[in-house]
């Protein structure tokens, strides 16, 4: 039998609009419940404007790291009792301001290695944004827990970036043949 929780999920998103709607749809399939009211309730506070992750880290936009932590404050001064951010980049810039950060976090980079670790102790591949790569965040967490991370050549990662370029342009069958 589910049971309602009693605490309120924030999410901000808006960094991908696509990774927000994957997080959602994701949520409904494996929350524990068994109707309607048996599923977490939710702030959503969607901000595409949040200055481009990516090019920050590669030294040609704007830090995000103010607007993600104002965000989050938002959504802790609406009541959410802990966060996710669906969105991997932005943990590069939540990883500086951690002791900022209001709430309890889901680290999203934390939370896929675990996952990734308890699927193949003997490592994965790393398949993300060139920001992402260019951060080492995933590597660096990887570290911390001695999982074995591999990271994809010059010529795959523009292969990588171009697919997640499609699929935030909304063009998910082009990117689906170009990384298939």
């Amino acid at each position: 039998m589910s049971q309602r929780p009693s605490e309120i999920l924030g999410i901000l998103g808006g960094m991908g609009p696509a990774a927000t709607a994957e997080f959602l749809r994701l949520l409904s399939i494996f929350a524990p419940a068994g109707k309607d009211q048996d599923h977490p309730r939710v702030y959503l506070l969607s901000d595409p404007w949040i200055p481009d992750r990516t090019k920050a880290i590669i030294g040609n936009g704007p830090d995000p790291g103010r607007r993600i932590l104002e965000d989050m404050n938002k959504l802790a001064e609406w009541g959410a009792s802990f966060l996710a951010v669906p969105c991997n980049t932005a943990h590069v810039f939540i990883d500086k301001l951690m002791e900022e950060v209001p709430l309890p976090l889901i680290h999203i980079v934390e939370a896929t290695i675990s996952e990734a670790a308890s699927k193949n102790s003997g490592g994965a591949w790393l398949l993300a944004s060139k920001g992402t790569v260019a951060s080492g965040i995933y590597e660096k967490h990887a570290k911390e827990r001695g999982y074995p991370l591999k990271i994809p050549g010059k010529d795959q990662q523009e292969k990588i970036q171009e697919t997640v370029r499609l699929v935030k342009a909304n063009e998910t069958q082009r990117a689906g043949r170009l990384l298939g």
